[in-house]
């Protein structure tokens, strides 16, 4: 759940929204407690080009600069949760240059909007190019002509006892009442020479994952397909080693301001021990 607000003062505006959340899984929990989800000022420096301070989404991955009200089955990929760094506390220059979308930014780096625990930075930029109309932020609805959006991502954090260097792509593709959302990713994360803090990884490990979505529009309802698989470390075959296949269908209610579906999810450890974890999921949405 999550209440906030924004505005704007000439080419000033701001926003903050607080809220709870649950984690993706075992290793992305939450506390249950209310948080500081966003807290920014902008500033239009031109028609083009904006910069934004504080609280924000660091430009890394389409499926994390998503709204959660825009997924479908309303979370994301188990790639974009463990290797996107979703919110942080930075600098954003945004700007729409040579027909593109491109977001450069400086941020803290250590995912906490309170303190810091190093004294390194997290740079990130993307760079995104649509063909057919507007970038698209939605897989819902019937477009009325062909929709081609493909963004490309880099991000280099420099942590207390590691450095992370990820790329990644993605495109979505929409056309009539059919959408597409492919993403994939790249992680090296390499332990620094310090006795500062123990590092999460003692040799460079590497880490891959991708998603592919279909999704059609019928009505108030959108089915979808989605494939999704992550190695969090390539080196070795251990339960690290996930695909994922979920399918469902997602009603839009009330002009859109309820959502609620149904689904399946099979998962599969495609290394080190079977688990059996097949679920079924039901959610629910409401925004006003």
């Amino acid at each position: 759940a999550r209440i906030g607000f924004e505005g704007s003062e000439g080419d000033f505006r701001y926003g903050v929204v607080v809220g709870m959340s649950s984690g993706f899984d075992s290793i992305s929990t939450s506390d249950g407690e209310v948080e500081l989800v966003d807290a920014y000022g902008g500033w239009q420096l031109s028609p083009a080009m904006s910069l934004l301070a504080g609280v924000q989404k660091v430009p890394y991955s389409r499926e994390q600069l998503m709204s959660a009200g825009e997924l479908i089955f309303q979370e994301r990929s188990i790639a974009a949760t463990h290797i996107a760094p979703g919110r942080d506390v930075g600098v954003m220059l945004d700007t729409n240059a040579f027909d593109g979308h491109i977001q450069l930014g400086v941020f803290n780096g250590n995912d906490s909007v309170l303190g810091d625990d190093n004294a390194g930075f997290l740079f990130a930029g993307r760079a995104s190019y649509t063909i057919g109309g507007d970038e698209p932020t939605s897989t819902w609805g019937v477009t009325d002509g062909f929709v081609w959006s493909t963004g490309s991502n880099v991000l280099f954090n420099q942590g207390a006892a590691t450095d992370e260097l990820s790329v990644g792509c993605d495109l979505l593709m929409r056309t009539g009442p059919l959408s597409v959302l492919a993403e994939g990713h790249y992680s090296s994360v390499t332990p620094t020479d310090t006795d500062v803090s123990a590092p999460d990884v003692f040799s460079e490990t590497t880490r891959i994952g991708g998603v592919l979505q279909i999704g059609y529009t019928q009505g108030l309802l959108e089915p979808a397909l989605r494939v999704e698989y992550f190695d969090d470390n390539s080196a070795l075959q251990d339960n690290g080693d996930i695909a994922i296949a979920m399918a469902g269908v997602t009603a839009h209610l009330s002009d859109d301001n309820v959502r609620a579906g149904v689904g399946f999810v099979h998962r599969e450890e495609l290394g080190g021990e079977k688990i059996t974890n097949d679920t079924a999921r039901f959610w629910f949405q409401f925004m006003q």
